[in-house]
């Protein structure tokens, strides 16, 4: 989480849409939202067109050598617990 270092709500409404302001600043920024109808729009049309792009683009695959070190990280975790004596 980030503070903001500018107050522009134009610039803001981004890092406020990715979760990236911390508590203090996404609720000062949520009472901008309220106050400003045109600020909210403008939000709005950022959380839909990330939506369509959610619902419509398929994520890259994973590349076969991560999914590899994924799966061993965590059958060596799993490993690590089962040999913790009860």
């Amino acid at each position: 989480m980030t503070a903001p270092t500018d107050r522009d709500p134009g610039l803001l409404i981004h890092a406020y849409v990715d979760g990236e302001l911390d508590p203090a600043h996404a609720l000062e920024f949520e009472r901008q939202l309220a106050a400003d109808p045109a600020l909210a729009a403008q939000r709005d049309r950022i959380e839909a067109l990330r939506r369509v792009i959610g619902e419509r683009l398929s994520p890259p695959p994973l590349p076969l050598a991560l999914a590899r070190r994924v799966e061993a990280s965590v059958l060596g975790s799993r490993a690590s617990v089962s040999s913790i004596p009860s």
